[in-house]
């Protein structure tokens, strides 16, 4: 073995003698330490996406209950507010137009409010579904990953 002598005065033999050492007395791993490290990972990763499907379902529901609790509150407020304003609307109304045309115009206004109410009310008691899909999708391609690595 040559010694190569650097400009610094320091040479090779050392370096060498010291990256033997080192890959000598390093820990190598085998394939069961490398297998047994996959699986361990991949029980990780379906663990943290099991906690993440968990907390989005947790989301969701409260988002659910908020939504159904808005909508009531409007019913049991906005119910003596939507009395009074249908009979001032059908008072207002009764002399241009006769009394039985004046309830109609105000049964219809009446129907028109509570239409949009329930719809807003529906949306958000129903939610999108999206994130619980999603963490579906990403349960699916990390065991299809674990399943490439594993072949």
């Amino acid at each position: 073995m040559s010694e190569t002598t650097y400009t610094n005065g320091a040479s090779d033999t050392g370096y060498r003698a010291e990256t033997a050492y080192r890959s000598d007395t390093a820990p190598r791993r085998g394939i069961t330490d490398i297998l047994a490290s996959i699986t361990q990972n991949a029980a990780d990763l379906a663990s943290a996406e099991v906690r993440l499907a968990r907390d989005e379902a947790i989301d969701t529901g409260k988002e659910s209950i908020t939504g159904g609790i808005l909508t009531l509150f409007a019913g049991v407020i906005g119910i003596p507010v939507l009395i009074f304003l249908g009979l001032a609307l059908s008072a207002g109304l009764i002399g241009p137009l006769g009394p039985v045309a004046a309830n109609l115009i105000t049964a219809a206004v009446f129907t028109v409010v509570a239409l949009v109410l329930y719809f807003v009310g529906k949306s958000k008691i129903g939610g999108t579904g999206e994130p619980l899909h999603r963490t579906r999708e990403n349960l699916r391609q990390d065991r299809e990953t674990v399943r490439e690595n594993l072949h």
